[in-house]
């Protein structure tokens, strides 16, 4: 190798430098990366703690939102429903859990529902737990929620129309009183006098009872010269020598206030005394089939088709409207099953009608139909078809067989018909002097009475009670209704009281908004 000259040298030495500084600098660079990977690996805690701190807070705002619009949606559910705190709170429950999302917190959900007022004031709470902050210590979350929502509650007239007729005798009256009463607690919810309830009870039969508002609409001019033949009687019998008859409830022979039905349609119509004229006292004259002259009157409720006297088939008077919780239950409680006459629910609906109606004989107090935020609706229950009875057998008090006794019976061939609210069939009041025809003839009726109900702005529910009950009653009675869900079957009196219960909160329903 030739010998290299200083200029030589010196290049290659800087080229060693050159070469070896990369290794000094390497060594450095390895100590500088060691001191940042502890600083890194000292800062990765705080990091990694705010990192889970991100996605717990984002997991509970989610949950947050979530659970503020169960509870919103809730509140609202039961602010547009009445009942007692207990069902509130039991709707609450179901609207919290239908509307949050995770299932797997239902149960960790807590709420608080305030008392029910104009407003509705609810709490909600549940505790998450958390993941990556359990790290720091920090196991759980607890989140919660409150909403107010206004409530606006509209007021009710209700009519109940209930058939009170022989066929209801025994288990039946009995239940159809519980039912009722189920539906009187739901609709007062446990208020003894609402501001924005009315309630009337319009017992029927073979007629209605107006009560104390009967002498007013009705021609008593008859009535206070009798001809004691015309009912009956015998002129020179001193114990039946009826000459003139008043409005006396109490008295057995005199006239407690049934009135008969008007003719010229005014049977289907709400109209005033100017347009369809007075009414006619139900009266029913001693005859065969009622001979409470020959054997006296007997009025005895469980007596069934022996009882006797002028006012059979005339039940107990109408309850108008009023906001008084024991009024009402009194009324239910007075409820006993009458027999003779027919069924004629066509003469419940019609009272059902007056009773809500602004116009007389029942105005006071009542509302105009158009009033803002008043609903008016009817409850209609029968257990049987639309007819007028015939009582077959009648007692023989008069020997009329001439076998010489007068406590057996003797087949009725003297009447077509029961005494009713169109008279006796025979009379021709129905269109028909065919008592098969008189059914077809009341359905037509009540029909039309529906349809003029439904017409000015009354809902109607209505419900069939028992196995008297044929499909063609059931169809009327259905298409009366304001809408399918409106009607109901009841085959016996434990489904009765559930009918009664699911119509009073679909009435409860009708009252609140939100």
């Amino acid at each position: 190798m030739d010998a290299m000259g200083p200029m030589e040298l010196a290049m290659i030495s800087r080229q060693k430098r050159y070469l070896v500084l990369p290794h000094k600098t390497g060594r450095r660079t390895m100590q500088q990366g060691g001191s940042i990977g502890v600083i890194f690996a000292l800062a990765l805690v705080p990091l990694l703690a705010f990192a889970g701190l991100a996605v717990d807070y984002g997991r509970a705002l989610l949950y947050r939102n979530q659970l503020g619009y169960a509870l919103d949606t809730a509140a609202l559910a039961v602010a547009s429903s009445t009942g007692t705190k207990q069902q509130l709170e039991a709707r609450m429950r179901a609207y919290l859990d239908a509307n949050f999302a995770n299932e797997d917190l239902h149960d960790e959900i807590d709420f608080d529902l305030g008392d029910p007022g104009e407003t509705i004031t609810a709490e909600a709470s549940l505790r998450m737990d958390t993941t990556f902050m359990a790290v720091l210590g920090r196991r759980y979350l607890d989140i919660s929620v409150s909403t107010t929502v206004l409530r606006e509650i509209s007021g009710l007239e209700l009519a109940m129309v209930l058939d009170v007729t022989g066929s209801m005798a025994g288990t039946k009256i009995a239940d159809l009183r519980e039912a009722a009463r189920a539906l009187v607690r739901i609709v007062f919810d446990d208020e003894p006098a609402p501001e924005f309830l009315r309630v009337a009870v319009v017992p029927y039969s073979a007629a209605v009872n107006p009560g104390d508002e009967a002498e007013d609409i009705v021609d008593m001019g008859w009535m206070n010269n009798v001809d004691p033949e015309d009912i009956g009687l015998d002129p020179d019998d001193p114990e039946h020598n009826i000459t003139s008859i008043d409005y006396d409830p109490g008295d057995p022979l005199m006239w407690k206030g049934c009135v008969r039905a008007r003719g010229d349609g005014h049977d289907v119509l709400d109209s005033s005394i100017e347009d369809g004229g007075e009414w006619e006292p139900y009266y029913w004259p001693s005859s065969f089939d009622n001979d409470w002259a020959a054997a006296g009157v007997d009025m005895r409720n469980s007596r069934g088709n022996e009882m006797r006297g002028p006012n059979i088939g005339c039940p107990t008077p109408i309850l108008p409207l009023t906001n008084d919780r024991e009024a009402v239950d009194d009324a239910i409680d007075a409820l006993d099953a009458w027999s003779r006459g027919g069924t004629m629910g066509n003469v419940g609906m019609v009272w059902g009608w007056r009773v809500l109606s602004p116009d007389p004989p029942f105005s006071d107090g009542v509302l105009p139909y158009d009033e803002p935020l008043w609903q008016k609706a009817i409850v209609m229950m029968t257990d049987g078809d639309n007819l007028t009875y015939q009582w077959p057998d009648i007692r023989d008090y008069r020997d009329l067989d001439g076998d010489g006794r007068t406590s057996d019976t003797v087949r009725n061939t003297y009447y077509s018909s029961d005494y009713g609210s169109y008279d006796r069939v025979e009379e021709g009041n129905l269109g028909t002097t065919s008592r098969g025809t008189a059914g077809s003839r009341l359905d037509d009726r009540l029909e039309d009475v529906c349809s003029n109900i439904k017409e000015i702005g009354i809902t109607v529910f209505t419900i069939t009670f028992g196995s008297g009950v044929d499909n063609t009653t059931r169809a009327i009675y259905q298409n009366c209704a304001s809408q399918s869900g409106y009607y109901f079957h009841a085959p016996d009196g434990a489904q009765l009281e559930q009918v009664f219960e699911t119509v009073g909160n679909q009435l409860s329903k009708l009252r609140v908004t939100s």
